[in-house]
């Protein structure tokens, strides 16, 4: 197969723009010769893509007929081409250039299709004037406006749908990168143009870094005409990642998916982009970073400029001893390097030999409880904490084949860093972790641990614990940690998941959950809170949606059963009665006298399970439910706010199917379940809790509609569903996946379910299970990008868990339900 990326016009950009020519010669040129008519934008660099517009500028004399030029355009849209003109009189042109900065880099970059001579020599003069008085202003408004525009698209170079055009690091900045070394090209313009042909080595870039810049132009300019005959887009959205990869033959490396290689060498070609870009904008201009402000000597050939740090001695190689001072005295001051001093550091290390001693301790550079992932984010994209650890380094631009995650790996494990300081914590599980780090011993190892959760993916995500665990003894090695520490991260990245998971498929209340976590921790609170700290952070650091004040609720109070459970405190926080009658006598002293025969007979009805885990509020609110079913109430409904979420109680009396019929009933009007938990009394009432996402609107507005919606439920069943696949722009859905299991909880059979995520999943899966012949005791709903993760905590009809042969016929019912529509 032809590779893609080495053909001799990339993209077909040359072909496209040539056939354009043909065109605009026949239906333009021919027609009008006293216009000079010039082609500008991507047709004038000869880049014009698929969906892009044919620019072009008309300039004609005075009093010039120009109905040659109406008849013309008409021509070429009716052709099929997508004309944008300007036009323009002789006398207008010089006007533009000094007062439209785009107008004005329009015609810079433009190419003579056909013209009168004397209109051609009079613009180059005007062109030459024009560059002889505002050049430099010029250029410094155009790098202002690559600033603007980088902000505008997100900030970064590795966005998980970056735009090839606008983005950072996206063709924009190439072209601004040629323009830079047009401008200052003191030879002839070249035939047909205003300014002379590119010439990459009048800029301030070395040999590698020009070809780096060639070679990522090329590659963009191939994947943005593949983006736009497919999405008629510049922004490569995750959904069409996969079907570009295939498309541009990209194979596995590595063991990685076409799809990671293929992101991982554009974000590799982005910030070659990105950073020629930066040291050229600081080159063509050294006094632009507070040039009114004196570098004042600190140390070790370190300066502080401002609130900056900088190289005393910026026109030396910066030294291995140098750059450990200055990222060491980054920390102790607070302050950022400068940019220009980073790119310093990147440009020496090529000159460093492999021995080049490292005198910098990472461990002490990682120890402080605040300001340590700002350095460390600044000794990354200096390329010197790839140096310290290469284990971090070989994750630079590693892009991850799944929706769930925003970031490439390694700037994933930046942010996780940054997480773990929260800079302005308001919620209380914010503050709650704020204080565990500032008191904390060992943050270097909690934070080595961050460093390394992550590094197994460097041979893809399948199996990355077990890769970076492989990773642990050589760091260990070389940084020197004493056997207790070289296992306390092992820990840390054996274990980074575990208390996720256990948040999301396990109940966070039960004993059997609280037991398996302090084993996990082998009952060490150090343990404990680095685990809470890192899962927390590396949660956050997925994505800005990943963290959802139900998924923190469910950590945090994991958490603190845990922290109870090894201080010896009562579970809860309160001192929990051990039987019905301790709970009567208890109970009693809250509720009304004529409520206390009704307490009696409710906790005569219940059993131990149900005592264990529900708090006096909720037996209250069960009591009061109870009693409006045996008053003749099909069902009571209760609707309360809590600062992670909605919650909803339903008591109605047991049937076939009422799961699933709540479930349909509340996606019905527009909630989204995050968790349900179950309670039955022994003479057929059950209590629902439901955890939901409520739609938008005021809670009082949408209570009774949600009562009356759920009586319905109760009573007629729930509303039809449409069976609907997700939306067509979503990534290639994951597979089917069903684990049943006795072993997990000692009373239920647990249902894990994962399946591409659709409208109306949990009441297909909800209904499943009821035809199967299972009573729903716990439901634990979470959604990753397009992944839903459903987990159910069920016993069959006789209240005990699924025999082998039921949860057999059972996974192969949920797997067909899991299965999307119009799928395999």
């Amino acid at each position: 197969m032809l590779d893609s990326f080495a053909e001799p016009d990339p993209g077909g950009v040359g072909a496209r723009g040539s056939l354009a020519d043909h065109a605009v010669q026949a239906w333009l040129v021919e027609p009008a010769p006293e216009c000079l008519i010039l082609a500008t934008g991507g047709y004038g660099r000869g880049e014009l893509a698929p969906r892009s517009d044919l620019d072009l500028l008309v300039v004609y004399p005075d009093g010039q007929d120009l109905s040659a030029i109406e008849d013309g355009v008409r021509l070429l849209w009716d052709a099929g081409f997508r004309v944008s003109q300007i036009v323009r009189p002789v006398g207008a042109v010089g006007d533009a250039l000094t007062r439209d900065l785009h107008a004005a880099t329009a015609l810079l970059e433009a190419r003579r299709l056909s013209g009168p001579g004397p209109a051609w020599e009079a613009l180059l003069e005007t062109t030459r004037r024009f560059l002889a008085d505002h050049r430099e202003r010029f250029l410094a408004a155009k790098f202002e406006e690559a600033e603007e525009r980088h902000r505008a698209q997100g900030g970064a170079v590795c966005l998980v749908n970056p735009d090839l055009k606008l983005g950072r690091g996206g063709l924009r900045d190439v072209q601004l990168l040629e323009l830079a070394a047009r401008l200052h090209d003191p030879t002839p313009p070249a035939p047909a143009q205003l300014l002379p042909p590119v010439d990459l080595t009048l800029l301030d870039l070395d040999d590698a870094e020009r070809l780096a810049v060639v070679s990522a132009r090329r590659r963009l300019l191939v994947v943005r005409s593949a983006l736009q005959r497919a999405a008629k887009s510049d922004r490569l959205e995750v959904g069409v990642q996969h079907a570009l990869a295939a498309e541009l033959g990209v194979q596995e490396r590595a063991d990685r998916l076409p799809v990671e290689v293929f992101m991982e060498d554009l974000y590799r070609a982005l910030r070659a982009v990105d950073r020629a870009l930066t040291r050229v904008r600081l080159s063509l201009d050294p006094g632009r970073t507070r040039a009114f402000v004196r570098a004042r000597p600190l140390q070790d050939g370190v300066a502080v400029l401002g609130d900056e740090l900088v190289l005393e001695r910026p026109h030396e190689t910066c030294a291995p001893e140098t750059a450990a001072a200055l990222f060491r005295l980054a920390l102790e001051t607070r302050r950022r390097v400068s940019l220009r001093t980073r790119d310093a550091v990147r440009r020496a290390l090529k000159e460093w030999v492999p021995s080049a001693p490292q005198p910098l301790r990472l461990r002490a550079l990682m120890a402080p409880a605040k300001g340590v992932a700002t350095t460390l984010r600044d000794m990354h994209d200096a390329g010197y904490l790839g140096v310290l650890l290469p284990e971090f380094g070989a994750l630079e631009c590693l892009a991850q084949a799944d929706p769930y995650h925003s970031y490439t790996v390694d700037e994933h494990t930046l942010a996780v860093l940054e997480f773990l300081e929260e800079p302005h914590p308001t919620e209380r599980e914010e503050l709650l972790r704020e204080r565990l780090l500032i008191d904390v011993g060992d943050r270097d190892l909690l934070r080595l641990g961050v460093l390394l959760h992550d590094a197994g993916k460097v041979a893809g995500s399948i199996g990355h614990t077990e890769r970076g665990l492989a990773l642990v003894p050589g760091v260990a090695r070389r940084l020197e940690l004493s056997a207790r520490h070289h296992a306390h991260v092992r820990f840390l990245v054996r274990e980074h998941l575990t208390l996720s998971r256990l948040a999301e498929k396990r109940d966070v209340d039960s004993p059997e959950t609280l037991a398996t976590l302090l084993d996990v921790v082998s009952h060490d609170r150090q343990r404990l809170d680095h685990l809470y700290l890192l899962t927390c952070a590396d949660i956050r650091g997925v994505s800005p949606q990943a963290m959802t004040r139900w998924k923190d609720y469910l950590l945090t109070r994991l958490y603190e059963r845990a922290v109870a459970a090894l201080e010896g405190q009562p579970d809860g926080g309160f001192l929990r009665p051990e039987d019905p009658s301790a709970w009567q006598s208890w109970l009693a002293e809250r509720l009304p006298p004529e409520q206390h025969g009704a307490l009696a007979a409710h906790l005569a009805a219940v059993d131990d399970d149900y005592l264990g885990s529900v708090d006096p509020d909720e037996i209250e609110l069960h009591v009061e439910q109870a009693a409006a079913l045996e008053a003749g109430a099909p069902a009571a409904v209760h609707a309360s706010l809590d600062a992670h979420c909605e919650r909803i109680w339903v008591a109605a009396r047991d049937r076939p199917r009422l799961f699933a019929d709540l479930c349909g009933g509340l996606s019905a009007q527009g909630y989204q379940i995050l968790g349900v938990s179950t309670a039955y009394r022994g003479d057929g009432i059950v209590f629902d809790r439901f955890a939901v996402e409520p739609p938008p609107g005021a809670p009082q507005a949408r209570w009774p509609r949600l009562e009356e919606g759920l009586r319905r439920a109760v009573f007629e069943g729930a509303p039809a569903l449409p069976r609907r696949a997700p939306a067509a722009s979503q990534a290639p859905p994951p597979a089917v996946r069903i684990r049943i299991s006795n072993q997990i909880s000692p009373h239920h059979t647990v249902v894990d379910v994962t399946a591409p995520d659709r409208p109306g999943l949990l009441y297909d899966l909800a209904a499943a299970l009821a035809a199967g012949g299972c009573d729903m005791r716990l439901a634990k709903v979470f959604t990753k990008g397009n992944r839903a993760v459903d987990v159910f905590y069920v016993v069959d009809e006789a209240g005990n868990q699924l025999a082998p042969a039921a949860c057999e016929a059972l996974a192969a019912r949920l797997k067909e339900v899991g299965r999307l529509p119009d799928g395999p």
